[in-house]
C-alpha cells in the first residue's frame, strides 16, 4: 500500500490534498488544455508569415517575369486628334483696327464603330518553382471615324486637317511586336509614342492629311505580347470585340461581362464575344485634350490561375486552430473515459506534430501542388503521430481510433478547402455533426463524480 502523511495520524495534509486534487481534477486538466492550445497560436502565427512571405516571392516572381516579358495590357483606341485654334477679335476704340488671338486646343473624335477581333495565345513560364501566365496575341482593329462636328462652345476657330493624328495606346509598348495601320486614304506609317494624346503615355500614332477627306476608314493590325490578362476600352459609339484563345481556365472582368462566350474544358479553349454602346460608358464620344476618365470602363480576359497553393495553404492554416483544439479533445476524452494517463508534455508534442503538418503542406506544394502535397503531409504525420501515441498507451485499439478520427479531420479540412464558394456551408455543417459526435459521446461521462474522485 502507498505510504501517505499525515499531519495528525488520522486526515491527510493540506499538500496532499491539494496534490491529490491536481492529480485528478478535470477541470485543471481542461484549464491546462486550453492553455497548450493558446500556446500553439505562437508557432501557427510564425507559420502564416511563412505562407504570406512566400507568396510575396510568388508575386516579386510574377512582377520579375512580366518586366522581362510585358506587363498586363490594356488597348486604348484609336482616336482621332485634330488641332485647331481658338479665334478671339478684338477692336481698338481708338483707331478702329481689329487684332485677333490664337488659343491651340486639339479635339479628340471616337470611332462611330469600333469592331475588335482577337486571338490571344498563352503560354506558362516557369523561373524557379514558380509559374507565370504570359501570351501572344493577333489583334485585327477595324472601325471608321464620322466627319469631326468641332462644335465645343467656341465663337470661331480654324481647324488645321493636315495634322491629323490617329493615336493607339497600349499598357506597355515594349510588347509591340507588329502595328500596321490600313485607311482609306492608303497605308498609313506608324510614330512611336503617344503624340498629342493625354489620356496614355504609350503607344503609337499615325500622321495623316485630312484635308481633303471628311470621314476615314480604318484598319489596325497589331501583334502584342503580354502577362496575365488583356483589356479593351470601348471606344466606339458601337463597340463590338470578339476574343478567343487556348486556355481552359479564363476569367472574364471588367465593367462589362461577355454578352456570349463558351468555354471547351477538352480542348482547353474559349471564345467570348461583347458588344457595347455609348449609352454604356461614362464618357463623351468627343472631347477637349485629355479631360475625361476612363478608369474602370476597360474590360477583357485574365489568364485566371486556379486557386493558388498559397491561396489553398491559407485557408488550410485558417482551420488550424480548430483542427488542433478537435485533436486535443479527442485526446482527453480518451483520457478521461479510458482512463489512460497523458502527460501535458504529450499534448504538446503532439500539438507541435500539427503545427508541423502545415509547414510539410506549404513546402510540398510549391514542388508537386496542392493536393499531392495534402495527401504526403496527412499520411506522414499521422503516422508520426499514431506510432507516437501506441507507445505512450500501449493501446492498439485506442491508437486505431485515433487514427481514423485524425484522417476525417484531415479529410473534412481537405474538403471545405476545395469549396470555394460553399465552403462556409459545408463548414457549418461538419462543425455541427462535429459536435454533436462530441455531444453523443460525452452523454455517459459522470463530470461531477470525477471531480469528487
Amino acid at each position: 500500500m502507498q505510504n501517505q502523511h499525515f499531519s495528525d495520524g488520522n486526515s491527510p495534509s493540506a499538500w496532499d490534498r491539494t496534490s491529490q486534487w491536481v492529480k485528478n481534477s478535470v477541470s485543471l486538466k481542461i484549464i491546462g488544455i486550453g492553455f497548450l492550445l493558446l500556446l500553439m497560436l505562437i508557432p501557427l502565427s510564425l507559420i502564416e508569415d511563412i505562407i504570406r512571405e512566400r507568396k510575396h516571392f510568388q508575386e516579386q516572381t510574377v512582377r520579375d517575369v512580366s518586366n522581362d516579358w510585358a506587363q498586363y495590357q490594356t488597348i486604348t483606341g484609336p482616336i482621332l486628334m485634330i488641332p485647331f485654334d481658338e479665334l478671339n477679335y478684338y477692336t481698338d476704340q481708338k483707331t478702329g483696327s481689329t487684332s485677333v488671338t490664337r488659343t491651340a486646343h486639339s479635339a479628340s473624335f471616337l470611332p462611330e464603330e469600333l469592331i475588335i477581333d482577337g486571338k490571344l495565345l498563352p503560354q506558362k513560364k516557369h523561373r524557379g518553382i514558380y509559374e507565370v501566365s504570359v501570351y501572344n496575341s493577333e489583334l485585327n482593329v477595324k472601325g471608321k471615324f464620322v466627319e469631326p462636328d468641332f462644335d465645343f462652345g467656341f465663337d470661331s476657330i480654324e481647324v488645321d486637317m493636315s495634322k491629323a493624328q490617329v493615336v493607339f495606346g497600349v499598357t506597355d509598348s515594349r510588347g509591340i511586336d507588329q502595328v500596321e495601320l490600313k485607311s482609306s486614304l492608303g497605308k498609313i506609317p506608324y510614330t512611336p509614342g503617344a503624340g498629342a494624346c493625354g489620356l496614355f503615355s504609350k503607344g503609337v500614332h499615325f500622321k495623316l492629311d485630312l484635308s481633303n477627306s471628311k470621314e476615314l476608314d480604318f484598319e489596325i493590325l497589331l501583334k502584342l505580347k503580354g502577362s496575365y490578362g488583356f483589356n479593351m476600352l470601348p471606344l466606339g459609339k458601337s463597340t463590338k470585340a470578339h476574343l478567343k484563345g487556348e486556355w481552359s481556365d479564363p476569367k472574364f472582368q471588367g465593367a462589362h461581362l461577355p454578352d456570349s462566350h463558351n468555354i471547351d474544358n477538352e480542348l482547353n479553349t474559349f471564345e467570348a464575344n461583347w458588344e457595347v454602346l455609348d449609352l454604356n460608358r461614362s464618357f463623351p464620344q468627343k472631347f477637349l485634350a485629355a479631360n475625361i476618365q476612363t478608369n474602370g470602363e476597360g474590360f477583357g480576359v485574365e489568364l485566371h490561375m486556379p486557386v493558388s497553393q498559397y491561396q489553398k495553404n491559407m485557408r488550410a492554416a485558417k482551420y488550424s486552430v480548430l483542427f488542433i483544439a478537435l485533436t486535443f479533445l479527442c485526446f482527453f476524452f480518451v483520457q478521461v473515459i479510458k482512463k489512460v494517463k497523458i502527460h501535458f508534455v504529450q499534448y504538446l508534442l503532439v500539438g507541435f506534430a500539427l503545427c508541423l503538418f502545415y509547414v510539410l503542406l506549404l513546402s510540398f506544394s510549391e514542388v508537386i501542388g496542392f493536393n499531392y502535397a495534402y495527401l504526403i503531409a496527412t499520411l506522414a504525420v499521422i503516422l508520426q503521430i499514431c506510432l507516437y501515441i501506441k507507445s505512450v498507451t500501449k493501446n492498439t485499439r485506442i491508437t486505431l481510433m485515433l487514427s481514423g478520427l485524425l484522417g476525417l479531420l484531415y479529410t473534412f479540412v481537405f474538403s471545405i478547402i476545395q469549396m470555394e464558394e460553399r465552403s462556409l456551408l459545408f463548414g457549418s455543417i461538419g462543425l455541427f455533426i462535429i459536435l454533436g459526435a462530441i455531444m453523443y459521446l460525452s452523454r455517459s461521462v459522470q463530470w461531477n463524480n470525477m471531480a469528487k474522485e
